[in-house]
C-alpha cells in the first residue's frame, strides 16, 4: 500500500494484478493489436465470409455469404437429419488461421526446433551470399517453412508461392502468434529470416531463378517490399535455435577470405564473357613471361 498526502491510498498489488495479460488459453480469437493492424487494415478485414464474432453482421458485403452458410448448415443438420458423430477431441487446431499456420509448419510441436533467447541480428542478403559462392536450391525434402538447410555451400529453402493473398495470410498468422503463441513464433521466425535474405528485387530474382520463390505477383519489387514490411511492429521474446545456427554458418561462409577472394575475382575480372577472356589471356601472358624469364636466367647461369 502507498499513502499520498495522507489521503489517497493506491493498492499496488491490485494494480499489478490488473495489468496481467488478458490473453488466456481459453481465448483463441483476438482483436488484432492496433500497432500491427494499422500497417495494413485490409489484411485483417474479411472479404467473403466472417469467421468469428468481430465482423459478424458488421459489413453488408458479408451478409449474402452469411445466408449461404446458414443454408449449408440447414442442409447438413436438417435435411440430412443427422449430425456427424466424428470426435474432434484430439485435434488441437483452434480455428481457420491456426489451421493455416499448422499447414505451413507441417511438423508437430514436439518436432519443432527449441526456442532460445539469442537473436539473429544480421545476415547477408541473397545477392551478397551469391557473390561469395553460395548456391540456392529448393528443399524438396520438406514442405515445412522452417526447414532451411546449409551444407557444402548450398542453401536449401522450402518453396513458397507468392500470390495476392500471401501478405494477408502471413500477417494473420503472425498476429495469431503475437497473441496466442508468443513463445512459439515460428512463422514470424521464417518471415524474419526472409526479411534478412531479401532486400532488393535482385535478391528476389535469384530466388525466382532457382524456383525457391514462385512469383505470381508479377513484380519482383512487390515481393521484396512484402518481406521488408511484414516484420514491422513485431515483438519476438525468443527465437528458433535452428535459425541461429544457420545464420552463424552463413556468416562464417561469407567472412571466409578465400570465398571473398573468389568473389572479388568474379565481380571485378569475370563479370562478362569479354572480361573473363581478357583475364584469362592476361594470366596466360604473365605465366609465359615468367617461364621465359626463368629460361633466360638458367641460360645465363649455364654460360
Amino acid at each position: 500500500m502507498i499513502m499520498k498526502n495522507g489521503e489517497h491510498v493506491i493498492d499496488v498489488e491490485a494494480m499489478l494484478h490488473g495489468a496481467e495479460t488478458p490473453l488466456t488459453d481459453e481465448c483463441c480469437i483476438y482483436r488484432v493489436p492496433f500497432h500491427i493492424r494499422k500497417l495494413n487494415e485490409d489484411a485483417y478485414t474479411p472479404d467473403v465470409v466472417s469467421i468469428g464474432p468481430f465482423h459478424h453482421n458488421t459489413l453488408p458485403r458479408l451478409r449474402s455469404m452469411q445466408r449461404a452458410l446458414l443454408q449449408i448448415l440447414w442442409w447438413k443438420l436438417v435435411k440430412r437429419r443427422r449430425v456427424s458423430e466424428v470426435s474432434f477431441d484430439d485435434i488441437s487446431i483452434r480455428h481457420f488461421t491456426d489451421l493455416l499456420r499448422t499447414f505451413h509448419l507441417q511438423h508437430p510441436p514436439e518436432r519443432r526446433p527449441p526456442r532460445i533467447h539469442e537473436f539473429v541480428k544480421h545476415l547477408p542478403s541473397v545477392t551478397e551470399l551469391s557473390e561469395v559462392g553460395v548456391k540456392f536450391e529448393v528443399n524438396n525434402e520438406s514442405k515445412c517453412l522452417l526447414d532451411f538447410t546449409f551444407s557444402e555451400g548450398v542453401l536449401r529453402i522450402p518453396q513458397l508461392e507468392m500470390y495476392d493473398p500471401t501478405e494477408m495470410l502471413f500477417r494473420n498468422m503472425m498476429a495469431l502468434e503475437q497473441c496466442y503463441y508468443p513463445y512459439e513464433c515460428y512463422i514470424t521466425d521464417y518471415v524474419e529470416m526472409m526479411d534478412f535474405l531479401v532486400n532488393t528485387s535482385r535478391d528476389v530474382d535469384i530466388l525466382i531463378q532457382k524456383e525457391v520463390l514462385i512469383n505470381s505477383l508479377g513484380d519482383s519489387n512487390s515481393v521484396a517490399n512484402l518481406f521488408n514490411g511484414l516484420f514491422k511492429n513485431i515483438f519476438l521474446p525468443n527465437a528458433s535455435s535452428s535459425y541461429q545456427l544457420l545464420a552463424k554458418h552463413l556468416k562464417d561462409f561469407h567472412r571466409n577470405r578465400w570465398n571473398n577472394l573468389k568473389s572479388t575475382l568474379k565481380h571485378d575480372y569475370c563479370k562478362t564473357p569479354w572480361q573473363t577472356a581478357a583475364t584469362i589471356a592476361t594470366v596466360v601472358l604473365l605465366i609465359l613471361t615468367l617461364v621465359q624469364t626463368l629460361c633466360s636466367v638458367l641460360q645465363l647461369k649455364q654460360q
